[in-house]
């Protein structure tokens, strides 16, 4: 995708007529700050549906196309997305110390990140194997199966593309290293792109950088706020149908330190913003799904 490292600074007012003029999200997000899964229908807010959570959660996957995978401290929880009824649960505290990832194959296997290593899990929930990646990966965020067979994680300044294969040695499983420029801290999520590049958020460096497959940065691009707001960690991130780029900014752990921010902010190809998105009771996102326009409304 033709990311641009710069975008054309837009008016207050402007942005929310683009706002308005774009098609309508629906979209589930996990509330950091709240504690909670929240379900949102632009077109219709009858529609919003919340649930509780025992602890906060990082990361939300889909398993299959009715199943909600939630990354919790000792394990993970599953979640009829319909209705966001909770289903079932893995809770690990002999394993997993603070789980931040968790991916269930479709297969059954379960495979969870906590901090260094990422651990399988069979059908039934039980504890089969870790893998360690060497000391480069740590302080870790959230991984990504890919088609290559491999996962991506975010690791603190970077992204490692590893291999789970319980006959290499530890840093022989990282395939790859994608360092993120300047100050970054808490990289967040990495995806390969049909084109070959490799897109990324930078965390506290909140910018959605896109990378060449020999790690080379290509672009990097950031929102243009109105005056009071701010990008302050872009977090997780989903690519749409049409190639637009749907991201959190996630804008701090509590009411103590929350800043002001677009929640949800959509891009195009070229690095425009198409579609924002703000709430006053919408907490602080880090994660997100947004449902295809394909898929039946519920």
């Amino acid at each position: 995708m033709n990311w641009t490292k710069s975008m054309a600074a837009c008016a207050t007012m402007a942005c929310a007529a683009m706002a308005c003029a774009a098609d309508a999200h629906r979209f589930l997000y996990s509330d950091f700050m709240n504690r909670k899964i929240v379900y949102v229908d632009e077109a219709n807010r009858d529609a919003y549906k919340e649930a509780f959570l025992p602890e906060v959660a990082f990361d939300l996957t889909r398993c299959g196309a009715s199943r909600l995978v939630v990354a919790q401290r000792h394990g993970c929880r599953l979640y009829d997305i319909e209705k966001l009824r909770f289903l079932s649960e893995i809770k690990d505290p002999e394993h997993l110390k603070y789980a931040t990832s968790a991916t269930r194959l479709s297969d059954g296997r379960t495979f969870i990140l906590d901090g260094p290593a990422i651990h399988e899990y069979s059908p039934n929930g039980k504890w089969i194997r870790k893998f360690t990646f060497g000391d480069r990966v740590k302080q870790t965020r959230i991984m990504r199966f890919t088609d290559r067979g491999t996962v991506l994680i975010g690791a603190y300044t970077g992204f490692a593309e590893v291999v789970l294969d319980e006959n290499l040695p530890p840093e022989k499983r990282v395939r790859a290293w994608f360092q993120l420029p300047g100050e970054a801290r808490y990289c967040y999520q990495a995806e390969w792109q049909k084109d070959g590049t490799l897109l990324t958020t930078g965390g506290y460096l909140p910018e959605v950088v896109r990378f060449a497959a020999d790690g080379k940065v290509l672009s990097r691009v950031q929102a243009t706020q109105p005056e009071g707001l701010s990008n302050y960690f872009y977090a997780g991130f989903q690519v749409l149908p049409n190639g637009n780029l749907v991201v959190a900014n996630w804008t701090g752990h509590s009411g103590r330190d929350f800043r002001s921010g677009w929640k949800l902010i959509e891009f195009a190809p070229d690095g425009k913003v198409v579609w924002h998105w703000n709430a006053e009771w919408a907490g602080t996102p880090n994660s997100l799904i947004v449902f295809d326009n394909n898929e039946v409304r519920k």
